[in-house]
């Protein structure tokens, strides 16, 4: 194993390939560890413990959701980008003579494919914030706050920056059903005394 690794160095264009591999991982390595600003690590690291989806695309990113990292949508937009050109080439009767093309037309292609792999890269991550509810004229970040109850988030929430521009949103990160159990405890609690 070991000749047959000391002979792919031996090829230039072999051993220009996994340089380069070794490389991206290197910048994707340092990447995992520059964090967006304004997002709290701790509060956004229980959120995704707590839901399912949301794991699933942390793994997708290689971990770097988890930590919110510059590099936190990971290789999905290369993915959706691949697979909307392959959709595309079938569909579209030019993207389908220059797949025929040869050697060329495959190159062209993913020259299309890695500038629709920068144009999702920019349409997902802008979507990703509006998700987690982080991109409004109030300031950016997520702002993940906890709360006994119902009650206590509407108290927060009304001394909170952003309201004066309405574009809150609220969403439970724990179980909805087990919260509204405790806060009508809570509320027969403080009527019987």
């Amino acid at each position: 194993m070991l000749k047959s690794l000391l002979a792919a160095f031996a090829i230039p264009e072999l051993r220009q390939r996994i340089q380069f591999v070794f490389i991206m991982f290197g910048v994707f390595m340092v990447g995992l560890h520059i964090p967006v600003p304004g997002i709290d690590r701790a509060q956004l690291e229980r959120l995704v413990n707590s839901q399912g989806l949301l794991t699933l695309f942390d793994t997708f990113s290689g971990g770097a959701f988890r930590k919110f990292t510059i590099f936190a949508m990971g290789i999905t937009p290369y993915i959706n980008a691949s697979i909307i050109m392959q959709l595309l080439t079938v569909a579209m009767p030019q993207l389908e003579e220059l797949a025929k093309e040869g050697e060329g037309g495959r190159k062209q292609i993913a020259k299309y494919t890695r500038r629709l792999t920068v144009l999702l890269s920019i349409v997902q991550s802008i979507g990703l914030l509006a998700m987690l509810g982080g991109f409004h004229p109030g300031g950016g970040g997520l702002h993940i706050i906890e709360a006994r109850d119902l009650n206590h988030v509407i108290q927060l929430m009304s001394q909170h920056p952003g309201m004066k521009y309405g574009l809150l949103e609220i969403r439970p990160v724990a179980d909805v059903n087990e919260m509204m159990k405790e806060s009508e405890q809570r509320r027969r609690k403080d009527t019987s005394q």
